[in-house]
């Protein structure tokens, strides 16, 4: 099952390794800022994509797999947020490579240690996402950091981006940051993490349950339970907040 959902990112990697290896030139592979260029690219290839087809219900080649469709709040409302929360995420990393720089080697790698740093930002990531997440949902905290985002109900792609700024560096910027200093992986490691983040925003917040990518079922219930799912899975298992509920049906749709 989880490959079948995770198709597409394998596939994507695969074909990002090729390309850094045989396409890109050295100057490119070797500048801090690849994966944070190739993040922008991709998430807005993947958030645009989203808008259209979401502006395009009559075309069933895509509508059949829209199940959550609840927002109150547009895409386009949401679009000042969104970019103000990427301005401090430029300002981020530039604060980081400047003054930490870790995670940026470019010697010749393996394949195997791709894999294995990939496991350990997943894990860094899932960690520190988990509990930075949770203390959001304290009821202080909640009201004046994490409401804005939960006005979203995990419908529209951009809205995994819509929050309040303190609430985004919290749960979007520094779990990467705290992975990528604590383990300086391979620059090829970032890029094909950051490739992935760029694509998974949009797409557990899109509504949308499309073959062969992760389906947005758990996003939508931690929207909908509040206490559940707080972050990738791992933690979630260890302190029995997952929620595993498949949406079946299109009856969340306008719910």
């Amino acid at each position: 099952m989880w490959i079948t959902q995770n198709l597409l990112y394998v596939f994507m990697m695969i074909i990002v390794h090729q390309i850094y290896y045989h396409v890109l030139p050295t100057q490119i592979k070797h500048n801090m800022y690849l994966p944070t260029v190739s993040f922008f690219i991709i998430y807005w290839a993947t958030a645009i994509l989203h808008m259209v087809m979401d502006r395009t219900p009559q075309i069933t080649l895509w509508s059949r797999y829209k199940v959550i469709q609840q927002e109150q709040i547009s895409d386009i409302e949401m679009l000042p947020t969104v970019i103000l929360n990427q301005i401090q995420l430029v300002a981020c990393i530039v604060l980081y490579i400047h003054f930490i720089g870790r995670g940026y080697d470019t010697s010749d790698v393996s394949f195997i240690r791709i894999i294995f740093e990939l496991f350990l930002y997943y894990v860094t990531y899932d960690i520190v996402f988990y509990y930075g997440h949770r203390f959001l949902h304290w009821n202080g905290i909640y009201e004046r950091f994490h409401k804005k985002h939960h006005l979203t109900k995990g419908s529209i792609g951009i809205s995994g981006m819509y929050m309040h700024p303190f609430d985004f560096f919290l749960e979007s910027v520094f779990p990467f940051l705290v992975g990528f200093s604590i383990w300086n992986g391979h620059m090829l490691s970032n890029l094909l993490f950051a490739c992935v983040a760029a694509i998974n925003s949009p797409q557990s917040h899109g509504g949308y349950t499309f073959p062969f990518l992760p389906r947005p079922d758990n996003h939508y219930n931690h929207h909908k339970y509040f206490n559940k799912n707080y972050a990738l899975g791992i933690m979630d298992s260890l302190h029995e907040t997952v929620l595993s509920q498949p949406i079946q049906t299109r009856k969340h749709c306008n719910e």
